[in-house]
């Protein structure tokens, strides 16, 4: 199963309220937990290959008062390939034309690329493997993909999407790419959040919050989930073998 999630804002926010929303659907994901944020040039992760509604570490970051930033990426596990180890728990990081590149994935892949690997996986997964073989591809002589090619990276999502099912996120700290299965696995949603922002409630708990409460005004950007984590508001769902990449809170792509 496995859930997502992404955020990108204009400026530094706290993920409090979508995080606790992840987290409460490790019920059904058990095997592990993880979230990142960009901070000072690299991926600052946290990750455990426990449940994180039973996690001491999970519940301190979320807590944290200066865990913040302006891009997260986070992951709950439920384990098909790869035992349950904190080597097989996403979020995955790797050093790549000198920044951390950062990546998460739901769904299934079939390894029968036939390319020779320049990065290798730690883990067993078939996502830390597909990582590997992205990156791999990215920096061939013949493609060269830089980073800001969006439309030659949503058509390499789509070829190595044929050997399997993919959702996922990834990021180098400047840009978020987010990437929906083409053929519709599961589900992946996006949410703008911009003032007003009105109360929410979270969906898997009786709890609510006045957004606008102490919030800068001027905040704006976007959260990327599995499913919606808050009702009263507008999550749209991302059509199928579509890649959008944001910067700063915004969609560019």
């Amino acid at each position: 199963m496995c859930e997502l999630l992404g955020m990108c804002f204009n400026k530094k926010v706290k993920p409090y309220i979508s995080f606790r929303g992840l987290m409460g659907r490790s019920r059904r994901n058990p095997h592990g937990w993880g979230i990142a944020r960009w901070v000072g040039g690299v991926w600052q992760v946290f990750k455990e290959p426990i449940r994180a509604n039973t996690s001491s570490l999970a519940n301190f970051v979320q807590h944290y008062p200066t865990f913040e930033s302006k891009m997260f990426v986070g992951h709950v596990r439920y384990a098909t390939r790869g035992i349950k180890a904190f080597k097989n728990t996403h979020p995955f990081v790797r050093p790549f034309r000198r920044r951390e590149v950062i990546f998460a994935h739901n769904g299934s892949i079939s390894m029968r690329f036939g390319s020779r690997l320049k990065f290798f996986p730690v883990g067993d997964t078939d996502s830390e493997k597909l990582f590997c073989h992205i990156l791999t591809e990215m920096s061939r002589n013949n493609l060269n993909i830089s980073f800001s090619d969006f439309y030659a990276i949503e058509n390499l999502m789509r070829r190595f999407n044929q050997y399997g099912t993919m959702n996922i996120l990834f990021s180098n700290g400047n840009y978020l790419y987010v990437y929906r299965d083409i053929h519709g696995h599961r589900n992946l949603f996006l949410l703008e959040r911009r003032s007003p922002f009105g109360i929410i409630y979270i969906c898997d708990e009786d709890w609510e919050i006045d957004m606008d409460l102490g919030k800068d005004a001027s905040t704006y950007g976007v959260i990327i989930a599995s499913k919606p984590l808050t009702k009263g508001e507008s999550w749209i769902p991302i059509p199928n073998g579509n890649l959008k990449v944001f910067k700063n809170g915004r969609c560019i792509y």
